[in-house]
């Protein structure tokens, strides 16, 4: 929706803007920003009505959705958050943005992770 003043933003912090890419499993497109020294930032976008962030984005406007790790045991990652209280809200699966790696999404309090 608002992908090019987004994106604006990250440029300006030396961020390179990478191309959009179409997950339709998830009903997202999304777009990588990348920098050489800073986190990795991934940017959705709502690419139809039926998108599950379309309500959470036109509540919120463009904002911090989750944080994503990646981790050599996915499993092994899930035991240990849940031990420090982090729930799943999302079954393991993969999908186009994380490279057809296995994803899960957990939840503590009012923020989102997601190993991957």
């Amino acid at each position: 929706e608002h992908l090019a003043e987004t994106t604006a933003l990250y440029e300006k912090m030396g961020y390179e803007i990478g191309n959009v890419l179409d997950d339709p499993a998830q009903h997202v497109k999304v777009c990588f920003l990348t920098h050489p020294f800073n986190p990795t930032i991934e940017v959705i976008i709502s690419a139809e009505k039926s998108s599950p962030i379309r309500t959470l984005l036109q509540k919120n406007g463009t904002c911090l959705y989750h944080l994503c790790y990646e981790t050599e045991n996915i499993d092994a990652a899930v035991q240990e958050l849940r031990k420090d209280g982090y729930l799943p809200v999302s079954k393991e699966k993969t999908s186009v943005i994380s490279g057809g790696k296995s994803h899960v999404s957990l939840s503590f309090r009012n923020v989102s992770y997601r190993t991957c």
